[in-house]
């Protein structure tokens, strides 16, 4: 579309914040409406039964029943997928720094069903414009996704130091904002990177599909969102998760992210111009906004 080409990357032609198109059709919604009833109050006894036990299998069924992700695939580079004894090995774990691409409200709870881990031992940390970096759990980032990037900053604890977070497993997603998984937003770097030396680092690349489940703009509410969740027949969704090892012999002062682009890069997730940034996209989303508002009064 010419009026978006502002917002689309010179280089790859692709615009990382335009919403993927989701299939409508009138028939098919009130289907949805009718299994969206019924399946709601099951999910929720779900997601309180995981609140209580942190159980990966619980979290798994809510993620492959009820959210009909069916294919999960967890690899790791240089492993064969027949390896399961070796990609356990590689899973995320405490004292660990994964950097990953974010693109839904759902990835810290696939991180948390990928390592395994009580959601409590997991720790999310999103860097803003200003150097910033919230602190943030696999619940809380669920709104994060949905919401106007910084409009809870203020509410969100803020990180001093990585030190302070040893003996917890710390997802960082240094794009500060979720794109349409078609590409990488440019990089935010930690303020502080005190105790980085301290966690081993690995690059994990999320692929989610179908794509109209990624939450590039913030159109919809949290149970809009679970709607089209709870709803979704599509028979190519799918969660593609894989784990890039990084030196473990470097103790590095901060995390390698130019090891990490590369991880992306070869993963088919390139990065995209530097102007593509937090403030890009809130400028995007008011455009956006306003000509999705006018094209009714248009028709």
């Amino acid at each position: 579309m010419e009026k978006f080409s502002q917002w689309r990357d010179k280089g790859t032609g692709i615009s990382p914040f335009m919403p993927e198109p989701k299939p409508s059709n009138p028939f098919f919604t009130a289907v949805k409406a009718v299994v969206f009833v019924f399946k709601f109050p099951v999910f929720v006894l779900l997601l309180g039964a995981y609140w209580v036990s942190s159980s990966a299998f619980i979290l798994s069924i809510a993620l492959k029943l009820f959210m009909g992700f069916s294919r999960f695939e967890v690899s790791v580079e240089g492993l064969k997928k027949s390896n399961t004894a070796g990609i356990n090995q590689e899973r995320p774990k405490i004292n660990e720094l994964i950097i990953s691409n974010y693109v839904s409200p759902l990835d810290g709870f696939i991180f948390a069903t990928i390592s395994q881990l009580r959601w409590s031992k997991i720790v999310i940390l999103i860097p803003d414009e200003e150097g910033e970096t919230s602190m943030l759990s696999v619940w809380s980032l669920f709104f994060h996704a949905l919401n106007i990037p910084g409009k809870d900053a203020k509410s969100s604890q803020k990180l001093k130091n990585l030190s302070s977070l040893k003996g917890m497993a710390v997802l960082y997603l240094p794009e500060g904002t979720p794109s349409n998984n078609r590409a990488i937003l440019p990089f935010y770097k930690l303020k502080n990177f005190a105790g980085a030396s301290d966690f081993v680092v690995k690059t994990l690349v999320l692929k989610l599909k179908p794509r109209y489940l990624t939450t590039p703009l913030p159109t919809t509410s949290s149970l809009g969102y679970l709607f089209n969740l709870l709803t979704n027949f599509d028979k190519n969704t799918s969660i593609i998760a894989k784990i890039y090892c990084h030196d473990p012999s470097k103790k590095d002062k901060e995390p390698d992210l130019d090891r990490a682009k590369y991880c992306f890069q070869v993963s088919q997730l390139h990065s995209v111009s530097d102007d593509l940034r937090i403030s890009s996209k809130l400028k995007f989303f008011d455009y956006y906004s306003t000509y999705d508002n006018d094209k009714p009064k248009k028709d």
